[in-house]
């Protein structure tokens, strides 16, 4: 576990590692593969929906042509491919792309 910051601001990043059950960390971030198909790697686990959403935010910026997921267990509650334009010039919500 690494700790960071100072004072009220110091917080405890602990990595992922394959002997941790992924139970103690309810939320992942996932970076899917180019095809959109299968996940190409675990980027993050976070066991708080704010800290899972600031990295997911975090991982949209680093990866901005890649489909990211932020999930807990089987529940999506974030897909940029859910936010990306529709083909044909028109958003989700059928409003004109800008």
């Amino acid at each position: 576990m690494i700790e960071r910051g100072q004072g009220k601001d110091r917080v405890a990043v602990q990595a992922v590692t394959p002997e941790m059950p992924e139970r103690t960390l309810p939320y992942r971030i996932d970076l899917w593969a180019t095809d959109g198909t299968t996940v190409e790697r675990l980027l993050a686990q976070a066991m708080t929906l704010s800290l899972a959403r600031a990295i997911y935010a975090a991982a949209t910026t680093d990866y901005p042509s890649r489909r990211i997921t932020l999930q807990r267990g089987t529940m999506v509650l974030s897909d940029t491919l859910a936010n990306a334009p529709s083909p044909g010039g028109t958003q989700q919500d059928g409003t004109p792309q800008k």
